[in-house]
Formats: C-alpha cells, sequence, structure tokens
C-alpha cells in the first residue's frame, strides 16, 4: 500500500478566509471540519486551530500559526 501525503498550509490569521475562498472556486470542493481557537487560547481568539478541507477531491490541512 502506498502512503498518502496531505498537504499542510499555514496562515497568519487568515487561514478561515483562505479555505473560503479556495473551497468557493475550485469544483468538488468543501470544508470537511474547521475548529477554532477560544477566548482560552493558545492563538488568538476565532483563529482556526484545524481544518480539514477538499479542493478538487484532494485533501488539504490548515491552520493559524499562533
Amino acid at each position: 500500500m502506498i502512503p498518502k501525503i496531505t498537504t499542510f498550509l499555514m496562515f497568519n490569521g487568515e487561514a478561515e478566509e483562505a479555505i473560503n475562498f479556495y473551497t468557493s472556486i475550485f469544483k468538488d470542493s468543501e470544508i470537511l471540519t474547521m475548529v477554532k481557537y477560544g477566548e482560552e487560547g493558545p492563538g488568538e481568539p476565532g483563529t482556526v486551530q484545524h481544518s480539514i478541507f477538499k479542493i478538487n477531491g484532494q485533501i488539504f490541512m490548515g491552520i493559524d500559526q499562533t
């Protein structure tokens, strides 16, 4: 069995906007999960702690760096 590689993207506080943009312009794209930081941190509240999304059938992961 050949292992799969998942592309991992880091953003500077704009992960949600970027992920929404990418999934809106490519076919067969959707956000599968998106978890955001709360008031307790450690990241800025409302920024993306972890997201999994699909673009044109390919799985990606994304975060906002803290």
